[in-house]
């Protein structure tokens, strides 16, 4: 079965090369804003999502509340959860990790380098954030 994640991303180009990067290996969704988002993350609860790639500063819902949300719903509780954020405060970073992202991807990214993260949080193991 072909591994499912959802993109949570409110910018079209930075949304439109995440997708392209990862649509090879994973079957994609995507949402601009955080409330189309959880509608999305939750219908597809029951329906094996594998991971969901996580931008903070979303234009309703922070990114941090959705983290949060996810957090504590259990169905969607371990699902890992990729930050892709211009946010690269340190503080920003703990925060995201506290609140249970897997990983923390900065912005500009690398494709290949998101594609090898995604592939270690939804496999084995979590890498450390960059």
């Amino acid at each position: 079965m072909t591994t499912k994640i959802i993109i949570i991303e409110d910018e079209g180009p930075v949304r439109q090369l995440i997708r392209s990067s990862l649509s090879d290996q994973y079957r994609v969704e995507t949402a601009a804003d955080g409330e189309t988002a959880w509608e999305l993350v939750d219908g597809l609860a029951g329906d094996s999502l594998d991971a969901v790639v996580l931008d903070i500063g979303l234009p309703d819902i922070d990114g941090f509340t959705l983290l949060e949300r996810l957090r504590s719903d259990p169905v969607l509780a371990d699902v890992p959860v990729v930050v892709v954020s211009g946010r690269s405060r340190e503080e920003d970073v703990e925060r995201a990790i506290e609140a249970g992202a897997t990983d923390f991807v900065t912005k500009p990214f690398d494709p290949e380098e998101l594609r090898d993260r995604m592939r270690r949080a939804v496999g084995a193991g979590s890498p450390r954030p960059m």
